[in-house]
């Protein structure tokens, strides 16, 4: 009887164990990996990049997170130094485990980044730079969000000569009345032009940004609302779409098929389209003028 017995609980058990293990495998965090300036000249832009990432990636973990999994951001402070980052890099991926790269931050620092990428295969999103010339490198897993600095320029270009503007001048005399005179020319200009990659942050008029706005408090970034908070968001946004496309059994080349998927891809009236060997996202660009006391107006 009991050798019965034995005969009919042990597979039993072992398929009990099996169940856990998947479900411990199911719920286990999905973690992503990002090095940034969080000290340093940088430190704000890098504090607010991950800092609006974190806001997206708590709502959606407080709903139960992708397929059931947690997502867990690991940020590594690199202080915008080009060595720390590649160390950090190879920390995430060896001693964190991390599943995938997120708002890796800086130019140089991405550009001595990408061949572990290349050799790695690791996906990699929203990386913080405008560079074209990194744009134009084989980075296969590399997805850009941001527009690039050239599309930024043709557009204040556009944006000049849309107005008729080709060159302002003051003469002046160099003295009190002279100076007092360029003060009234300075006061009756629109003020410093300056190209964004996002939507205006403290405006109802996309409904992702009002979906920005409505967070509430205690997931709110530390900062508020900014432009880089924004980007930040978008880009945890854009991840966890790809997460979701690629599944309850998510791998890494799942991952990849899931951002080639995006073709395109609404966030809420920001919209990415990554589609076979095109890895930039967007090439949304409008300007916003810095007016008196330092206000940007839209």
């Amino acid at each position: 009887m009991a050798k019965l017995l034995k005969y009919i609980f042990a597979p039993l058990f072992l398929l009990v164990m099996l169940f856990a293990g998947a479900a411990q495998a199911q719920t286990t965090a999905l973690r992503l990996g990002q090095s940034l300036p969080l000290s340093g000249a940088l430190a704000e832009l890098g504090t607010e990049y991950r800092d609006g990432m974190l806001a997206y990636f708590k709502v959606l973990n407080s709903r139960g997170g992708v397929h059931g999994r947690r997502i867990e951001l690991v940020t590594l402070d690199d202080g915008y130094v080009v060595e720390r980052s590649v160390e950090n890099a190879k920390k995430l991926l060896d001693q964190e485990d991390v599943f995938a790269f997120i708002g890796m931050f800086g130019s140089a620092n991405y550009g001595a980044l990408i061949p572990l990428i290349n050799e790695r295969g690791i996906p990699s999103l929203a990386p913080y730079s405008g560079s074209d010339e990194l744009r134009a490198q084989k980075a296969p897993t590399t997805f850009w969000l941001r527009a690039s600095y050239g599309d930024e320029s043709e557009k204040i270009v556009d944006q000049l000569t849309t107005l008729g503007i080709e060159r302002i001048a003051v003469f002046y005399q160099n003295d009190a009345f002279g100076k007092a005179g360029l003060a009234g020319v300075e006061l009756a200009l629109v003020g410093i032009a300056i190209s964004q990659v996002v939507p205006y942050p403290w405006s109802g008029t996309k409904p992702v940004v009002r979906e920005f706005m409505g967070l509430p408090k205690a997931f709110q970034p530390a900062a508020g609302a900014s432009y880089t908070t924004l980007e930040g968001y978008l880009a945890a946004k854009i991840m966890v779409e790809a997460l979701n496309r690629a599944g309850p059994q998510a791998s890494r080349d799942k991952l990849l098929a899931a951002l080639d998927s995006m073709r395109p891809y609404d966030t809420g009236g920001f919209t990415v389209s990554y589609s076979g060997k095109e890895r930039l996202g967007s090439r949304f660009v409008e300007v916003t003028i810095v007016g008196n006391g330092g206000r940007l107006m839209h």
